[in-house]
């Protein structure tokens, strides 16, 4: 296998294709990059009860059949905590980790963020709704198949609703959230719930000696404050900010930036 391997974490109720949003970056940046399904997205078995700190087991057996040591991994989004629990659960086998417009946990929501906090608590102490709510997307979804991606304008950063004008864009995103829920809606729910709920683990204490961290002040779907409480309680994390970009537009414009941090050597 040629290029430092990563293991990508998708998104919440997303899936593998996700990483297809860093276009040519890995080869540019002589990444082998590795982005599996989650248990119930995309082609991955639901797994009932499954923990966000089982998933490290997944990712050394599948390193393991690849013959891959040691690897890095980065988490996008609500994969920000997959990528976490296997700094925390398999450090010996990490080289870096990334998080990448991450949604934190809770606690780690500002307090002044009323929707997104609004949100966890809405999953958290609403888990019946949330599963009809999910169970409702999911069939909408399927009732609706499109090739562009569609997002409430109101979550929407300049930056990202200039990246989603690009068709291709736009029809990566449509698919790799169609390839999340064509198991159903229970994988997608659960992710929710795992990700509102607590995580079995908090950032402060995963203890790693290279953390970076890349999110966009201009985020309207993880808020930016999310972002500095977890840069502070990483520790050892190199983390930017970048003005203009949202949660989209980041991973698009800057892959090349992002990715080549984890072909620096150590």
């Amino acid at each position: 296998m040629e290029g430092r391997a990563v293991f990508h974490c998708h998104g919440v109720a997303g899936s593998g294709l996700d990483a297809t949003l860093y276009g040519d970056a890995p080869d540019r940046a002589g990444i082998h990059l590795i982005s599996p399904d989650r248990p119930g997205l995309g082609e991955s078995e639901f797994q009932a009860g499954r923990k966000i700190l089982d998933w490290p087991n997944d990712v050394v057996e599948l390193a393991d059949h690849l013959e891959i040591g040691s690897f890095s991994v980065i988490g996008v989004s609500g994969g920000a905590s997959y990528a976490l629990a296997c700094a925390h659960k398999i450090p010996q086998r990490i080289e870096a980790c990334g998080i990448l417009s991450g949604a934190g946990p809770a606690c780690l929501i500002p307090s002044g963020d009323l929707r997104f906090r609004a949100t966890y608590f809405g999953i958290r102490h609403l888990p019946r709704l949330y599963q009809r709510f999910a169970k409702s997307l999911t069939a909408w979804r399927a009732a609706h198949p499109t090739e562009h991606f569609a997002v409430p304008p109101m979550l929407l950063a300049r930056a990202d609703r200039a990246v989603l004008c690009n068709a291709e864009i736009s029809s990566i995103l449509a698919r790799t959230t169609a390839e999340g829920s064509c198991q159903g809606h229970a994988g997608p729910a659960l992710e929710g719930i795992l990700l509102a709920n607590d995580w079995g683990f908090h950032p402060s204490e995963v203890r790693m000696n290279k953390f970076f961290l890349w999110h966009g002040q201009a985020d309207r779907i993880v808020p930016v404050g999310v972002g500095r409480n977890m840069a502070a309680a990483l520790p050892n994390t190199s983390a930017k900010f970048y003005p203009t970009e949202g949660h989209y537009s980041l991973m698009v414009n800057y892959a090349a930036e992002i990715l080549g941090a984890f072909s620096e050597r150590r």
